[in-house]
Order: structure tokens, then C-alpha cells, then sequence
């Protein structure tokens, strides 16, 4: 994990794990349909596909793709006001919305923070980080309230309130700009067993200490079909634990936790097992999801979630073709959703063009002369473009290199993942007063 890592790395500037981002998508997924496509596209640039007959729904969708993060500074005249009140502000105004800001505390330690509702906006100019159709729109946000004159001079005087965009790769010269320190000193130290259990036991459940241990073989279970609204993992990765965390957030309340299944030949490694034992609800079934027995004894006929993990089952004569390397996942996936239509089914995949194989044809227009007009316009990234990653039930792991590529440029960019998919809050990291995210 990324905790681990950075232990071992304090030379490196920027660590950053991609499987880690990967599960924590995957477990918010499966909390909130579709939360994967939403952060991917912001993430990244979407060319706008033209044409005349697109369906609605693909409309409203093309409309929200062409939406980007951007980072820039506040406008000095909306200092004094409440997070909140800007947020509101400056969307019916520019048509923008803020979702998070930089603060600093008295020791000069920065944080971004995910609306801070209460917090009152200082008169530094901090930096803000939004949600906007283009960087002029983010402008806007810059130079609220100030006459060209004002915006002229604030841009002279310190490079730093230039909007930039999150996922556009600039000049690498940037980052030897003075940075704010991003975390304490005391939080790159390892902390001591007790530490870690108490801090998770306040953002997550866990298994109550008078239950006892959980050992692996009393979670294995030959069949799970007495469960109902089980989440189905297709696959075991040594990276569960994160998946699991992500799915026991404290502010879920215990009788709503949706129980968790590992369909898998394999059973998780003992270390691995250890560190998902302390969460509850946890089953492990060994079988393949190629074979639909292995899949109604894994509770397939009563899921309300599934993740397929292609990284963790075998392909097909092991080829790395890119056709090929998906199709265990993909036929996976055309098993459940045959079995249980309508069911969120989120399928990674390695090969953003194998997207096209979970294409409902009964969707696909009829007409060649307006489904070719419609493929026209989608060059990049074509297959954000088509239902099913539209819909959330596709990751593709193409773009954890991108992902890679664009932090490398921008070091902003990892700090707001970490704060939407990856970090969890925690009342001791913000000491001051409103400034926990609402």
C-alpha cells in the first residue's frame, strides 16, 4: 500500500500506488454505481463526439465528460465568506463548482480539504480546486470582483495564480517551485499497533475483539446462497484489505453493510487474510467464476453487487493479446448479467477496446449511415464514449497509466485523488476549527 511504500522511499517526492486507487475505486463503486466513470473523467480529457441522433441520455453524458478539475486561487474579494458560500455563489454566477481548498495552518502545514462548509476563506488568495467546463470558466473564479487592472497585477506578482489543469501534462520546471509542506513530520513515521488499530476503528467497522479471532478456514464456506445483497468479488488479489476497508466506512450504518464474498480457486494468503479478518461479513468461496455452478454456490441468484477483477484471473492460454486478455473477465461478466439483468456489475478490463464487447446490440442503432456519423466523432478515449463505461460497469486499467503520467507533471493532482478516492477523514488531522470536510 501506499503507507507501506512511502516508508521505505522518503527520497522520493511523490509515491503513488495504483492499486491502491484501483480497489478504493472499485469498493466506492460498488457504494455509489458509476462513482469510477465520474472520477476518471475528470480526470481526463474526453473528445466531444458529434452528430444529430444521439440518444438523450448520451447527450446529458458527453455534456458532463467535457467537465475538468482545475486548481487555480480564489478571488480576494469573496475573503470573509464561508466555504459554503462561495460554493453557492460562484455556481450560479460562473457556473462552477468548488469541492475543495488548500488551508494552511499556523505551522505552515498545507492540506487540501474536501467543503469545509463552515470554514471562512482567509484573505491569502488559497488555492481552490473545482469543477469547470474550460479554464476560462476557472478564471472567472480567479477574478471574481476584480477590475483588469487588479487581475494584471495579482498575475505579476506571483506565478502561483495561474489556473491549472489537472490533467493537462505541463513543463516538468513548474515543480521546482516552493511548496508548502504537504504532511508532519510525525505522520512519516511509522506508528505503533495500537495507533493504527484505534485510528481505524474510527473511520471504519471492525469486527468486535469479544468475538474473538476470525480465522481463514471458518471464513471459507462451500456455499453462500443463504446470503442476500452480498457484493460478489470475482477474483483475490493480495490488495483485498483495501477493497474491504473502502466497503466499511464508519458513516454506513452496521445493519446496512452489504456482505462481502471472494469467489477465487485460491484462497487469500494468511498475511492477507489477517489484515481482512478484523472487518465483518467477509466469505470466501473457492471455485472459478468461468463455471456457472461456482457461481450460484458464490450467491449469484441474491447478489446486489459484482466486481470482476481481470488482474487476478487467468486468460485464456495465457496471451497477452489484447482481445484475449480480457476474456475470462468478459465472459464472466456475460454470465451475470444473464443471470441477474440490472444488477451493478462493475468488469476491469486491460484493453480500453474490449469495452465494445459489453455493448447491449439491442442499444445499437440500426441505422448504419447514423451509427457511423455517431463513431465519427470519437477519436481519443473512444471507449468513454460507450454505454457501458458510461454506466460505470467498466474500469479499465489503461488509465491508471495515464493516471501515472499526468502526477508525474502535476503534483496537485495526487493530492486531490487522495483526498476523493483514496483518503478517508480523520477528526485529529484537522485540529483547527471548520475545517473538516462537511
Amino acid at each position: 500500500t501506499l503507507q507501506h511504500t512511502a516508508t521505505h522511499c522518503n527520497t522520493l517526492q511523490q509515491v503513488i500506488c495504483l492499486d491502491e486507487i484501483k480497489m478504493n475505486l472499485l469498493g466506492k463503486s460498488c457504494l455509489c454505481p458509476g462513482f469510477s466513470t465520474v472520477i476518471c473523467n475528470l480526470m481526463m480529457s474526453a473528445s466531444e463526439a458529434r452528430g444529430s441522433h444521439f440518444e438523450p441520455w448520451f447527450q446529458e453524458y458527453v455534456s458532463g465528460s467535457g467537465q475538468e478539475i482545475y486548481c487555480t486561487t480564489i478571488s480576494p474579494q469573496l475573503a470573509g465568506k464561508t466555504f459554503s458560500e462561495v460554493v453557492v455563489l460562484l455556481y450560479r454566477e460562473r457556473s462552477c463548482l468548488i469541492f475543495a481548498i488548500e488551508i494552511v495552518d499556523t505551522k505552515g502545514f498545507s492540506r487540501v480539504v474536501l467543503n469545509p462548509a463552515a470554514y471562512v476563506i482567509p484573505d491569502t488568495c488559497p488555492k481552490i480546486f473545482l469543477i469547470a467546463q474550460d479554464s476560462e470558466v476557472a478564471d472567472e473564479a480567479r477574478d471574481y470582483g476584480l477590475d483588469q487592472d487588479a487581475v494584471d497585477e495579482m498575475l505579476a506578482s506571483s506565478d502561483d495564480d495561474e489556473t491549472q489543469n489537472l490533467h493537462a501534462a505541463t513543463s516538468p520546471r513548474k515543480q521546482h517551485r516552493k511548496q508548502h509542506a504537504m504532511y508532519p513530520a510525525e505522520q512519516t513515521k511509522v506508528a505503533k499497533s495500537w495507533q493504527l488499530k484505534n485510528r481505524l476503528q474510527k473511520s471504519t467497522h471492525t469486527r468486535p475483539s469479544s468475538h474473538g479471532p476470525y480465522p481463514l478456514h471458518e471464513a471459507i464456506h462451500e456455499t453462500v446462497e443463504f446470503l442476500k445483497g452480498h457484493v460478489l468479488v470475482c477474483g483475490c488479489p493480495n490488495s483485498i484489505q483495501i477493497f474491504v476497508h473502502t466497503m466499511r466506512p464508519r458513516h454506513i450504518p452496521s445493519q446496512n453493510l452489504m456482505p462481502i464474498v471472494f469467489l477465487s480457486p485460491l484462497p487469500p494468503p494468511e498475511k492477507v487474510w489477517d489484515e481482512v479478518a478484523q472487518y465483518p461479513q467477509v466469505y470466501v468461496v473457492l471455485g472459478s467464476p468461468l463455471e456457472t455452478r461456482d457461481l450460484v454456490r458464490a450467491g449469484v441468484l441474491t447478489l446486489s453487487r459484482a466486481i470482476i477483477l481481470s488482474s487476478s484471473m487467468t486468460s485464456v492460454g495465457g496471451a497477452d493479446d489484447g482481445y484475449l486478455s480480457d476474456a475470462d473477465a468478459l465472459f464472466t461478466y456475460q454470465s451475470i448479467a444473464k443471470v441477474r439483468p440490472g444488477v451493478p456489475i462493475v468488469c476491469e478490463i486491460d484493453s480500453g477496446s474490449n469495452v465494445s464487447f459489453l455493448v447491449d446490440d439491442s442499444s445499437v442503432d440500426a441505422d448504419p449511415e447514423k451509427t457511423a456519423e455517431s463513431i465519427s466523432g470519437m477519436t481519443d478515449n473512444s471507449f468513454t464514449m460507450l454505454a457501458p463505461f458510461a454506466a460505470g460497469a467498466v474500469y479499465v486499467d489503461s488509465l491508471q497509466d495515464k493516471l501515472a503520467v499526468q502526477a508525474f507533471y502535476n503534483v496537485n493532482l495526487l493530492r486531490i485523488i487522495r483526498e476523493l478516492v483514496v483518503g478517508q477523514a480523520e477528526e485529529e488531522l484537522y485540529k483547527e476549527p471548520n475545517v473538516s470536510p462537511s
